[in-house]
């Protein structure tokens, strides 16, 4: 496995969705040609009013390796995201929500220099409900499309690596701008710390083939919905907060199967009913599992 990074996709600058907190959005590059497949579930949790939301996500993500570019490699993907959202106790019909992304990550690395590795990702993103996603060319339009990015250097220091850099994305339930940094080190063999914020992690090595993780990030994002009879749209916002602990265990030659329980807080929704009134939902924290079978090659 890429030392470099587990996933190009993960939760990407754009994605980790509503508790889609797969990977930190730090870790893009791969130059392994993968395909991972996924299921996320979260249980019904209280919301304002006697309200009770619960959600499902599944995702496909492909990698389809590295290329020399520009003087370092380009590393291509897609990520499909489905989500779906039920509700309880609101007039309001259940959500689905899609989401389609292509990352493009170019980096390079130096020993001879100052700054040991550049990054920049580009990732080109469909966001939008069931009925548009379906005919996206008939029924889309430049408000179902946007584009997130990043731009990241590393510092080494001693027996640290420090990080820093800018994103721009819709972790944080809309779009926004924010500052990327923090330091990374081994400690030992077994143990990996990157304090690199805001996608904090720690690694430990049970042997070759296991490892456990605890990590951190924002899992919101945003979609814009369509009503049913096109006659109106609305943004549905989610901001959400996860920390995270997973397993992961290199099963037989190129697979990989990862189990992970994570608890979500802050979790806030915003969208419409189906009489097209406002609705904001201030959802309690609740668990979200998952489970990803990823091949590599």
């Amino acid at each position: 496995m890429n030392p470099r990074g587990l996933s190009v996709l993960g939760a990407l600058l754009c994605i980790p969705l509503p508790g889609v907190a797969a990977a930190a959005a730090e870790r893009l590059f791969s130059v392994d040609r993968f395909l991972a497949v996924g299921i996320q579930e979260m249980p019904a949790s209280d919301a304002d009013g006697g309200t009770t939301v619960r959600g499902r996500l599944h995702d496909i993500e492909a990698g389809f390796g590295a290329v020399e570019f520009s003087g370092g490699e380009l590393a291509v993907g897609v990520d499909y995201r489905y989500t779906r959202f039920e509700y309880e106790g609101i007039a309001s019909r259940d959500r689905d929500l899609h989401t389609l992304a292509v990352p493009l990550v170019w980096r390079r690395e130096s020993a001879e220099s100052a700054l040991s590795a550049v990054e920049l990702a580009l990732v080109p993103t469909i966001a939008t409900s069931s009925n548009v996603f379906q005919k996206f060319w008939d029924r889309g339009s430049r408000e179902d499309v946007y584009l997130s990015g990043r731009l990241a250097v590393e510092l080494p220091a001693g027996s640290w690596t420090w990080h820093l850099g800018a994103a721009a994305d819709r972790l944080w339930g809309d779009s926004r701008v924010y500052p990327i940094v923090g330091g990374e080190r081994r400690f030992g063999e077994r143990w990996h710390a990157r304090l690199v914020l805001p996608f904090p992690e720690l690694r430990f090595h049970l042997g070759s083939r296991q490892r456990l993780a605890l990590a951190a990030e924002p899992s919101g994002y945003r979609w814009r919905v369509v009503s049913d009879d096109f006659s109106a749209h609305f943004d549905y916002r989610l901001r959400a907060f996860r920390t995270t602990a997973s397993w992961e265990l290199e099963a037989h030659r190129q697979w990989t199967v990862a189990l992970s329980a994570g608890f979500e807080t802050g979790r806030d929704h915003r969208f419409a009913d189906d009489n097209l009134t406002a609705v904001g939902l201030d959802v309690d924290g609740g668990w979200v599992f998952g489970l990803k079978l990823r091949w590599a090659q």
